[in-house]
């Protein structure tokens, strides 16, 4: 990992079945200012790099959006 950066990990089976999850995440960070340094994603996860100062807005965010918290935040 690169330094000054945060991987956050959130991973839900119920993604499985509803397309755009990840899109709507990018977006609501995007529109956060948050950039993105890295991406990757499966059926039931989204993995993210974004830099360390940023880490506990994007945590806020999408546990606004979605009621969740990360599986792994590192």
């Amino acid at each position: 990992m690169l330094p000054g950066n945060c991987k956050l990990g959130f991973f839900d089976t119920g993604m499985l079945h509803c397309p755009g999850v990840a899109a709507d995440v990018f977006s609501t960070l995007s529109r956060a200012g948050i950039q993105i340094e890295l991406i990757t994603t499966s059926e039931v996860d989204i993995s993210l790099l974004v830099a360390a100062h940023y880490a506990t807005d994007a945590l806020r965010l999408v546990e606004q959006v979605y009621g969740t918290t990360p599986v792994e935040s590192i």
